[in-house]
């Protein structure tokens, strides 16, 4: 460990980040120490947005939202919803021919054509009412919307259309009923609950496994992007096709973003894929017999993040 801090503690540098740095490597970090820091790095999510001052003498939530996806969106926080990398690819698979709105699509969109893409300024402020107070301001059209926004440019989104319309007939399903699934409260309290009781190996498995994740991305890119150079649609094109109109999407937007992240910002990932696999252990409780063999499918959720995500009591 000695050795170790010789080689790495920088004049300047966070103890707490230094510590998620040595708990990576594999150095003996005492357990209190690893809890801080990932505590820390779920503390200062949106901590000097809340900080700032602008929220005084605002007293109703949604107002305090928009005054925060304000100030979040002039810093450049979260203002981009989808990575430049990843919109570029997009297009220049578009300009190879092909439809992202192919009528086999668009068939399967009700609501394709039928409504304006919701504001940047309004996804933003219902992120932060969600991060603020957990499952009361989740609703199915929200999350309709925000799959439509992170989708390719004038896709048709399957998927987005079957959140939109999950409670239209007499057994519908409205995410907010998914009660014991989806946090109540404030989800930075949750998130800090997980990374206070999780066993340090399955911490350590989260935050290896945001590493897996960034590379597998980044090596899906660059083979989309070799065929879109040789002016090819070949297998890593498709694939980019399918993934993109799936869940699989989110986890190429969540470590594609430009720069390379800050301790805080991997533990912060890492905290939200714990979250997202104890979401889904929870389901599993709620629905009992629900199809997880369908997530075997690579288009819905690669392998890297499969292993991570579903326990394999599922």
């Amino acid at each position: 460990m000695v050795l170790w801090l010789a080689r790495n503690a920088k004049p300047g540098g966070r103890p707490d980040d230094l510590a998620l740095r040595a708990f990576a490597d594999g150095m003996p970090v005492p357990e209190a120490a690893v809890r801080t820091a990932f505590r820390v790095a779920v503390d200062r999510l949106m901590s000097q947005a809340e900080q700032s001052g602008e929220l005084a003498g605002i007293g109703d939530p949604q107002q305090q939202a928009e005054v925060l996806a304000q100030r979040l969106a002039a810093t450049g926080r979260l203002a981009t919803l989808v990575p430049a990398r990843i919109r570029r690819l997009d297009e220049a698979i578009r300009d190879l021919g092909v439809d992202w709105s192919a009528p086999q699509l668009a068939a399967l969109d009700r609501g394709v054509g039928m409504m304006e893409p919701a504001r940047v300024a309004d996804l933003l402020t219902t992120a932060v009412e969600i991060i603020r107070t957990g499952r009361g301001a989740v609703h199915n059209q929200a999350l309709g919307d925000f799959f439509r926004a992170v989708a390719p440019s004038n896709a048709a989104n399957p998927i987005a259309s079957l959140i939109e319309h999950l409670d239209v007939d007499d057994e519908g399903l409205a995410v907010q009923d998914l009660d014991g699934v989806l946090f109540e409260g404030d989800i930075r309290d949750g998130l800090r609950q997980l990374v206070a009781g999780a066993p340090l190996p399955l911490l350590h498995h989260a935050w290896q496994s945001v590493d897996q994740i960034r590379a597998w991305a980044h090596e899906f890119c660059c083979a989309a992007e070799a065929e879109v150079a040789a002016r090819r649609v070949g297998p890593s094109v498709l694939a980019w096709f399918r993934a993109s109109l799936m869940p699989t999407r989110m986890f190429l937007i969540s470590v594609l973003k430009p720069g390379r992240p800050s301790p805080a910002e991997h533990a912060r990932t890492a905290a939200e894929l714990l979250m997202i696999r104890d979401m889904l252990g929870r389901l599993h409780t709620v629905m009992p017999g629900l199809q997880w063999d369908l997530l075997d499918n690579p288009d819905l959720m690669p392998d890297c993040v499969r292993a991570f995500l579903v326990p394999a009591r599922l």
